[in-house]
């Protein structure tokens, strides 16, 4: 557990993700409760599963992407409370109705691909 994560905690986190270190979740301490939080989770394909959750069931969102660079963009911004946050990614319900059965774990890239 770390207080107070940094942009390069989160950086060295995401970087460290392995098959027997699979999740990274940041909550939001100061929020009106403990609903307040954004992971990430390292898949078997090495795609990034990434979540967040405002306060309850109905503002729990998730996406998927190949890109490091984009999800460790995405929590920073989300971290720092930057505007534009979601903005790199389409982002469905949680939990969507088969995650698992849809290409790109049912969310996709908006075209800011890593090169």
């Amino acid at each position: 557990m770390i207080g107070g994560p940094t942009s390069e905690d989160i950086r060295a986190l995401l970087s460290g993700l392995t098959s027997a270190n699979r999740f990274v979740i940041v909550e939001r301490l100061d929020a009106e409760n403990d609903e307040h939080y954004m992971q990430a989770y390292l898949q078997d394909d090495g795609a990034y599963w990434l979540e967040y959750r405002e306060g309850d069931a109905d503002t729990h969102f998730q996406t998927s992407s190949r890109s490091l660079r984009l999800i460790f963009q995405t929590f920073t911004m989300w971290l720092y409370r930057l505007p534009g946050w979601r903005d790199s990614f389409i982002w469905n319900s949680w939990p969507t109705q088969s995650v698992h059965d849809e290409p790109h774990g049912g969310a996709v890239d908006r075209g800011l691909a890593d090169h």
